[in-house]
Formats: C-alpha cells, sequence, structure tokens
C-alpha cells in the first residue's frame, strides 16, 4: 500500500481505521482485512529523509509536520482483558507502533491478526520481543480512564517498513517464518485436548464409581 516518491525520496504509508472487533473464524478474517484495505484510508503519513507528515488521503492536504529527529517512535501493545467473565485473561496481544511528535502528530498504529484458531485466538504475525519492553497501552492507561486503543491499522509489510524506518527492525521478530505460530497452535491443541481428555475421564471414573456404590448399598436411597 506504500508509495515512493523518488524525486523527493518520500514514502508514504496509508493508514485505515482499526475495527473494532476481529472475526473468530479464518474465511470471514480474510474477507474482513481484503474489504478494509480496499476502503478509502483515513490518514497517510510521508516519511522523508528529514520530515515526517500526517496528510489526508483524499485532499493530500497537509495535517501536521515534524522534522524526523523530533519524532518519536516506541515499541508498544494492545492486549484488552476479557470483559466477560472475571478472570484476567487477555484476547490477544496486538503489536503496536506509537509515532508521537510535536503538534497533532500522535498515531497509535498496528497491524490486523494473520489467523485465527480455535485453540490459540487471534496470531499476528509479527511481535516485539521481550528486550524491546513494549509499552501495554491496556495496562498503563486502565486507571486513568482513558480510551488508549490503536487508532489505525497497515498492512505487515508496511508495519514492518515503518518498523525499520525508525530503527527498530532489530526488536521485531516474524513469529510467522520462524514457525514460533505454529509451535504455538500445536501446543495449545495437545494442552486442550489433553484438557478435555482429562475432564471425561473423571467424568466417567466418577460415574462408575457412583453406578458401583448404588449397586453395592453403598449409597443409600433416604425414606421419609
Amino acid at each position: 500500500m506504500s508509495t515512493k516518491d523518488e524525486s523527493a525520496a518520500t514514502t508514504r504509508y496509508l493508514l485505515f481505521a482499526k475495527p473494532e472487533k476481529f472475526s473468530y473464524q479464518q474465511r470471514a478474517l480474510e474477507d474482513d482485512t481484503v474489504k478494509l484495505f480496499a476502503q478509502q484510508p483515513l490518514l497517510a503519513i510521508d516519511v522523508g529523509e528529514e520530515t515526517v507528515s500526517v496528510v489526508d488521503p483524499a485532499s493530500d492536504a497537509l495535517i501536521s509536520s515534524a522534522a524526523i529527529r523530533e519524532v518519536t517512535a516506541t515499541p508498544g501493545t494492545y492486549a484488552p482483558m476479557d470483559q466477560s467473565s472475571e478472570s484476567t485473561r487477555r484476547l490477544y496481544t496486538q503489536p503496536l507502533l506509537l509515532l508521537e511528535g510535536p503538534g497533532s502528530l500522535d498515531v497509535r498504529i498496528g497491524i490486523l491478526p494473520m489467523r485465527v484458531t480455535t485453540w490459540t485466538g487471534h496470531q499476528f504475525r509479527y511481535a516485539w520481543r521481550r528486550k524491546a519492553r513494549p509499552l501495554d497501552l491496556d495496562h498503563a492507561y486502565r486507571h486513568d480512564r482513558v480510551e488508549r486503543r490503536p487508532m489505525h491499522v497497515v498492512t505487515d509489510a508496511e508495519w514492518r517498513s515503518l518498523v525499520g524506518t525508525f530503527g527498530l527492525a532489530t526488536l521485531v521478530v516474524d513469529e510467522y517464518a520462524s514457525g514460533a505460530l505454529d509451535s504455538e497452535a500445536k501446543f495449545m491443541k495437545v494442552v486442550g485436548i489433553a484438557f478435555a481428555a482429562l475432564i471425561i475421564a473423571a467424568t466417567t471414573v466418577f460415574f462408575g464409581w457412583f453406578i458401583w456404590a448404588i449397586a453395592t448399598g453403598n449409597i443409600h436411597h433416604h425414606q421419609h
């Protein structure tokens, strides 16, 4: 989606609105991704050799601009809690790139899930390495009750390019290429199957004992 102006050595990245929620079916997730990136982008970021500009892609009007040396790029994550239960389970961990600078330059850019499975939930292609110490937006701002969700998403390729542009490429791991996503899916599937088998076995043993206890008189019916 990015475009490069050779004469001005400027690369444009198109930012799209982050979906309110992600589908839990793989085919629907893929269809939603195609539809999203076919829409009109909300913003564009032009990254040049010396400046970073936020632009309205529809009119090409300049919204804000800052010297690239004044822009702070911070690794971040968004890992919302499961509001449907009292547990502290995180629904997913979405990697973010946080860009802040003078004026109104304040964007939080994420990527979409690459896939979703019954065993792992939503999986993202890229993740920050532990040494990046990414800022957990959901945790950092929960007490302030300030909504700090990702504002925009870009394609996986553009996100990786942006990360590299701001010197953070070595802090990112490609979990798809490394096989980590497949390993996680296999492990969680084994754990899930083992847990289900344990529940079935325990239930079978209990009912077997219950029937035996009734048959042998170890459990008596009380007469009133």
